[in-house]
């Protein structure tokens, strides 16, 4: 009777750590970059006659007076309708040379989920190991 809250708990937060890793990570790593301008140099896209769901976007930006070619990190939340030539806006970090990311993929609403998760997982683990230690007591007479 207690084993399901005892392996919801655990999956519930495994998963939300696993939808949450690509949003946490990209958040560590370009918290502190700079806005720049670049321009789209090439978008592939798994519906490329709607020019939806992009597998790839590679973008030029200047980088201390210097082209330089970066790829978008996360092109899963990449914005669809990019072609080459467009004018965008992107975060690039210096110390990432040759990645890039949109502002737009650094939102919050984007750990909602994964954040709904982890809560879930937590609260359900917490309960179950109340619960049980409930049962404990009132078997020994405690």
């Amino acid at each position: 009777m207690l084993i399901l809250p005892f392996l919801a708990g655990p999956l519930f937060l495994a998963l939300g750590l696993v939808l949450g890793i690509d949003n946490g990570t990209a958040r560590l790593h370009f918290s502190d970059a700079q806005k720049v301008s670049a321009v789209v140099t090439s978008a592939e896209y798994v519906k490329p006659q709607f020019k939806q769901s992009a597998s790839r976007v590679r973008v030029a930006l200047l980088v201390d007076g210097r082209q330089v070619v970066a790829s978008i990190d996360d092109v899963a939340s990449a914005p669809d309708g990019l072609s080459a030539g467009d004018s965008v806006i992107v975060l690039a970090d210096q110390a990432r040379s040759g990645h890039a990311l949109f502002p737009s993929q650094l939102g919050w609403e984007k750990m909602a989920l994964p954040g709904g998760f982890i809560g879930a997982g937590l609260f359900t683990s917490i309960a179950a190991g109340v619960s049980a230690s409930r049962a404990v007591r009132t078997r020994h007479g405690r």
